[in-house]
C-alpha cells in the first residue's frame, strides 16, 4: 500500500517513516510538509536519519498513492482540505488541536471520501475509551476525573485524547487536568469515585512507535472502506462481532 505522508518532517513524520521501512506491505511515495517549510526539496533521510534516501520532501503529492496519512499539526488546515479535496483519497486524519469549526470541516471531507479521524491510534486507548463508557453508564453516581501528560514539546493542551476521553464522558473540557514535562513519554488516566470505592484507566506509552504502528494497522483495515467517516470506535466495534 503506497501512503503519503503528511507531517513528515514532525517527530510522528519520522516514526512513521522508520515503521514502514520495517514493513514491506507498505511504501511512502509522498513526504508532505507544509507550503513555506524550510525543508521542501531536501532529502528526507538525510533530515531523519542523517542517511541519503532519494526521497524528498514535497508540498503536495507527486507520486502515486493510495491514502492519506496526516500526523501534521493543527497549522494550515485549510490548504490540506483542499488537498485531500484536490485528490479525494481515503484519509487517516491524526491531528490534534483543531478548532470547532476545523474539525467539521475534517468531518464533512467524509462526504465525498472515507475519513478515519483518530487523534490516538492506539488500538489500547480505543479499548480504554471503550471500557470507561461502559462504566460511567452503570453507574452514574461516580465522580470522573481526567488527566494526562506529555512531553512539553506537544504544541495542544490538553491533549486531543483527553478531549475525546471528556466529550464521550459528557465532561467539560475545562475540567481535565495536564501536564508538560521533560520527559519523553505520554500517559493518559480515567478515575471513577465515589464514596466506598475507586478506579482509574490509565495508559501509558514510553515510543512513539506504538503510533506507528497504530496507524499502519488502521491503514490495512480502512484501506479501500467506501467512503464514510471512521473512528477507533468503528474499528474496535467491528472486531468485538
Amino acid at each position: 500500500m503506497k501512503l503519503s505522508l503528511v507531517g513528515a518532517a514532525g517527530k510522528m513524520g519520522k516514526a512513521l517513516t522508520s515503521e514502514v521501512q520495517q514493513n514491506k506491505e507498505f511504501e511512502i511515495t509522498n513526504y508532505v510538509v507544509k507550503p513555506n517549510s524550510s525543508l521542501l526539496g531536501k532529502d528526507v533521510g538525510s533530515i531523519h536519519f542523517n542517511q541519503q534516501s532519494n526521497c524528498l520532501f514535497v508540498d503536495d503529492p507527486k507520486n502515486a498513492f493510495d491514502m492519506f496519512v496526516d500526523f501534521a499539526d493543527a497549522q494550515n488546515i485549510s490548504s490540506r482540505i483542499q488537498m485531500y479535496k484536490k485528490h479525494c483519497k481515503p484519509l487517516i486524519f491524526c491531528s490534534t488541536g483543531l478548532s470547532n469549526d476545523e474539525e467539521k470541516n475534517i468531518i464533512a471531507l467524509s462526504e465525498k471520501m472515507p475519513v478515519f479521524i483518530a487523534p490516538n491510534t492506539s488500538v489500547v486507548t480505543a479499548l480504554m475509551k471503550d471500557f470507561a463508557k461502559k462504566i460511567s453508564k452503570i453507574d452514574q453516581s461516580l465522580e470522573i476525573h481526567i488527566s494526562e501528560s506529555h512531553n512539553k514539546s506537544k504544541k495542544d493542551a490538553p491533549s486531543g485524547t483527553a478531549k475525546d476521553f471528556a466529550r464521550m464522558l459528557q465532561l467539560s473540557t475545562d475540567k481535565i487536568e495536564f501536564d508538560r514535562t521533560d520527559e519523553d513519554k505520554n500517559s493518559h488516566k480515567i478515575a471513577f469515585s465515589n464514596n466506598f470505592e475507586s478506579l482509574e484507566l490509565r495508559h501509558d506509552t514510553a515510543n512513539r512507535s506504538i503510533y506507528a504502528q497504530g496507524a499502519l494497522n488502521i491503514a490495512k483495515w480502512f484501506y479501500q472502506r467506501p467512503k464514510n467517516l471512521y473512528y477507533m470506535q468503528t474499528l474496535i466495534e467491528e472486531i468485538h462481532e
